[in-house]
């Protein structure tokens, strides 16, 4: 069976807690401009992304694959559906300068950087990590 993806609904809350940066998923989800996607197999929830969609632009706030099935192409789905689905003319993320995997992908689709956070956020040895600003204009 091929992985589907569809929009997120109350009933995936208990799946996609699991994944890293997804504990208030409810908190985004009652907003007005809360927009979101998961991918799925055989009922399993592989990843998610959820942002923002306003007017013609979105945000990405969170977008992870389970480590299980990373490197398939899942997250380039994702976001694919993501962009297009609101029709949007521009998408905003930003990511760890420390994920490589992540930066990457971002860039093969035609993302640019945009800007630079300094110490932004802390990893597991409590050192501090630029955060990379980048935006795509479709």
């Amino acid at each position: 069976m091929t992985t589907l993806i569809r929009p997120i609904s109350e009933n995936d809350f208990t799946s996609i807690k699991v994944f890293e940066g997804c504990g208030s998923i409810e908190t985004f989800f009652s907003a007005d401009a809360f927009w979101g996607f998961v991918a799925e197999k055989d009922s399993l929830i592989l990843g998610v992304i959820f942002g923002w969609r306003l007017d013609l632009d979105v945000e990405v706030i969170q977008i992870t694959i389970d480590p299980r099935h990373r490197r398939l192409g899942i997250g380039m789905d994702l976001l694919h559906e993501f962009i297009t689905k609101a029709g949007a003319e521009t998408c905003r993320l930003e990511l760890r300068s420390d994920n490589d995997p992540a930066l990457n992908l971002y860039r093969k689709l035609g993302f640019k950087e945009d800007g630079l956070r300094k110490a932004y956020y802390l990893d597991a040895e409590n050192q501090k990590v630029d955060a990379i600003l980048m935006s795509n204009h479709t």
